[in-house]
């Protein structure tokens, strides 16, 4: 269990940590608000489709191809490896890429866990453990999102303060409002 926990936490938590600053990461990259606003339009259908699919996928793999859920759920965060790339390195258009499958993965991970912990540990102790399989959601999110992203980005944005001359000071506007602002106001002298 503590091997799937673990496998949760990074998956659910990769992904979630993707879709939360996915509107960061658009305007970061120069996207318009419509398409911002397209990203989250698809990853919300796209972690439906997830949800639904992985469940007959993963039935029709088990009972036709005797291929475990297990390696189908190590399928599904390798392919969301791919949706972290595409927004590491990104081309144009690439993050509506992005968007698709790291919903579509964050949508088909806890059915598979879920199906996983009923498969190994049956139903006995099912409800206990399934709790520590949902856990694997926020866990994750908070040492993926607050943790390393929110600390990462918070450093970026004092590098950036400090290249335009600005420092930050306790109870000021946030980073992003004061680089974006500073920056528009040097773009409008040139």
């Amino acid at each position: 269990m503590l091997i799937l926990f673990v496998a949760s936490t990074c998956g659910v938590g990769g992904t979630l940590t993707a879709i939360d600053n996915l509107g960061q990461i658009g305007k970061s990259l120069g996207y318009p608000d419509h398409s911002i606003e397209t990203f989250v339009s698809l990853v919300s259908i796209w972690n439906y489709l997830g949800r639904a699919m992985s469940g007959f996928a993963s039935e029709i793999f088990l009972v036709k191809y005797k291929f475990p859920r297990t390696q189908v759920l190590s399928f599904v965060l390798l392919f969301s490896y791919v949706g972290h790339l595409l927004i590491t390195f990104p081309a144009p258009y690439s993050i509506y890429f992005a968007s698709v499958i790291i919903g579509f993965c964050f949508g088909a991970q806890l059915p598979l866990i879920f199906a996983i912990i009923f498969e190994i540990f049956g139903l006995k102790y099912y409800s206990t453990l399934y709790n520590f399989g949902i856990v694997s959601s926020p866990v994750g999110s908070y040492i993926l999102n607050v943790i390393v992203a929110g600390r990462l980005y918070d450093k970026e944005a004092l590098k950036q303060l400090e290249a335009l001359g600005l420092t930050r000071k306790a109870g000021q506007e946030n980073f992003t409002k004061m680089i974006s602002t500073r920056s528009s106001e040097r773009k409008q002298r040139q």
